[in-house]
């Protein structure tokens, strides 16, 4: 759940930032990319593990082409805020592709939730009360 709120937040970052350094509204790209996290990070937290090894390779993708592109960049602020946007989306990446709690998750069968959570819990206390 944590790599899902960086996600969506770095990418917000990102988009506030173009702006702000840059005086203009978000560009179409920029919201389709958002939009294309919104739609991977909702089949994250859906357990959907081709969403976790898909949005991994990208976010490692981006963020060694981040890191390579710092190096390029004239200006000494824009190439640090790349280099860190780089690094943030490499980390990402690393962590949904090789963090066994992350692995865990998607391993897991899901919790139930709500009435089917409570019918599990009266059916146990009712196979209690019959030992």
């Amino acid at each position: 759940m944590t790599v899902i709120v960086l996600c969506l937040a770095t990418s917000a970052a990102v988009i506030i930032l173009t702006s702000v350094l840059q005086g203009n509204a978000p560009r179409p790209q920029q919201i389709v990319r958002f939009t294309f996290t919104v739609v991977l990070c909702y089949f994250l937290y859906r357990r959907q593990n081709w969403a976790r090894w898909f949005f991994g390779v990208l976010l490692i993708l981006g963020g060694v082409l981040s890191l390579f592109a710092s190096f390029s960049v004239p200006s000494g602020l824009a190439g640090t805020i790349l280099a860190t946007l780089g690094s943030a989306y490499g980390g990402m990446g690393c962590a949904l592709l090789l963090s066994p709690g992350v692995r865990e998750y998607f391993t897991r069968p899901p919790e139930p939730q709500g009435l089917a959570r409570l019918g599990d819990e009266i059916e146990r206390a009712n196979r209690e009360e019959q030992l």
